[in-house]
């Protein structure tokens, strides 16, 4: 069997993003798949995808810390942090704020309120906003040059220091989960997934190095499958203090890389070049769907089946990812010149 390269995770980046934003935009759609208990399955195991967003992230992170780095020296973290605020912050407001002003259209809602609705961080609140996924990259995104430090920069004890910011990190969620086991509740889906960011952070210098491994591939796909069946059977003991959320964590990481060797095989060709188009948009879809399919399934179920609205939610979806993005693009260039 061919080695694996961990280069794959980078080459084929952007098409493993496309097919996790896919999958998540499956999770989140309102049809029943009952009667076709695979496809319900896959569409069960949709959330998977923000763990292959946080794996993938944190070895993207990595990447343009040390072109950073290269360029601004002992700067870079200021240069880190407005790249960060530039990508993220206009266009999760921008897709927010449609969002928030449907929802509290009857409602008088304070100034403060207003703002950490529209940039997601009110989820730190009460785990109700659906910007997650931005809340918590924010934070992550805080905590990044300690990862760097300890997972990257470092070349002594990487192994041994990925060990210990993992257990730390199950440490502090279980005492969450013990004290504050409301908030626990509330935001688990955010804390429980910081493990697999860590790895994606602790994996970035192989992916760098293209460091290959022999049967990496085929391991990852027995796991996952493994993996699955533990998820779906022992479901129930596994809800305790969110480990199987750390599952998912791995199960991620196993799709990943069982994805990229795909992907690798097709490389310039339709398939990953389909995918990789929704890539590219990730964010912006990831902020835009499920609010639309919410609002379209409320003002149009009287009138369209629960397909079409589906159908139509992500066809607009799509578009407004485009002109978010493309849009915010072009604005920033012309800002930066």
């Amino acid at each position: 069997m061919k080695r694996y390269s961990f280069g794959y995770l980078s080459s084929e980046r952007q098409a493993i993003m496309g097919l996790a934003i896919l999958w998540v935009m499956f999770f989140h759609s309102s049809v029943n798949f009952g009667q076709f208990p695979l496809i319900n399955t896959l569409k069960r195991f949709g959330n998977l995808g923000v763990d292959i967003f946080l794996l993938l992230s944190g070895i993207g992170l990595f990447y343009s810390a040390q072109r950073l780095r290269r360029e601004y020296e002992d700067h870079w973290l200021v240069a880190f942090y407005r790249k960060r605020v530039i990508r993220i912050l206009p266009a999760t407001i921008i897709c927010l704020l449609p969002w928030y002003l449907y929802l509290y259209r009857e409602q008088d809602v304070n100034v403060l309120r207003w703002l950490l609705d529209i940039t997601s961080l009110s989820f730190w609140i009460d785990g109700k906003n659906r910007g997650w996924y931005v809340a918590l990259s924010i934070v992550l995104y805080l905590m990044f040059p300690i990862f760097y430090c300890m997972l990257v920069k470092g070349k002594s004890n990487r192994l041994l220091s990925f060990i210990v910011l993992i257990a730390i990190d199950i440490a502090f969620n279980t005492a969450i989960a013990i004290y504050k086991p409301d908030w626990f509740g509330k935001v688990n889906l955010a804390l429980c997934r910081v493990p697999v960011f860590i790895l994606g952070c602790f994996l970035a210098s192989k992916v760098k190095d293209n460091i290959e491994q022999g049967w990496l591939a085929l391991i990852c796909l027995l796991a996952a499958i493994l993996l699955v069946f533990i998820r779906i059977r022992f479901i129930e003991p596994l809800k305790i203090y969110g480990i199987w959320r750390y599952l998912y964590g791995a199960l991620g990481f196993c799709i990943t890389v069982v994805t990229s060797v795909i992907f690798h095989s097709f490389h310039g060709k339709w398939l990953p070049k389909i995918f990789s188009f929704f890539g590219k948009y990730t964010l912006e879809l990831y902020l835009t769907h499920t609010q639309i399919l919410t609002v379209m399934t409320k003002q149009m179920k009287p009138y369209f089946s629960g397909v079409m609205i589906n159908v139509l939610a992500v066809v607009l979806s799509i578009i407004m990812a485009v002109i978010v993005h493309e849009g915010l693009s072009y604005v920033i260039k012309r800002i930066s010149k």
